[in-house]
């Protein structure tokens, strides 16, 4: 919500309900902001909630930040996602793709 000031967990209800309810094809997408939701502990937390909610088959994408307009920290290293996908897989995860880099 500090970034864009909306709530997370309509969207988390929405991707489950589409998922396990109505059985729809899911791909989850996380752009990896540095010093925003790259922690070890933010990161974890996703996997565990993907892993809890939606199991290992779900495809997951790790995007890469790249500075835009006004939002200037500097971009997603090349290695920290390397290290988040490899983190994933090594979870359980079958599909994780790197994006952006």
């Amino acid at each position: 919500s500090e970034l864009c000031n909306a709530s997370l967990q309509p969207v988390l209800d929405s991707i489950e309900f589409f998922h396990n309810t109505l059985g729809r094809h899911v791909e989850l997408t996380n752009l990896v902001i540095p010093g925003k939701n790259d922690s070890p502990e933010l990161i974890d937390a996703w996997l565990d909630w993907v892993e809890r909610k939606l199991g290992y088959e779900v495809p997951l994408h790790f995007s890469a930040y790249f500075p835009a307009y006004q939002f200037r920290i500097p971009p997603t290293s090349p290695e920290l996602l390397r290290r988040i996908g490899r983190h994933a897989q090594d979870r359980g995860f079958k599909h994780v793709h790197l994006g952006n880099i």
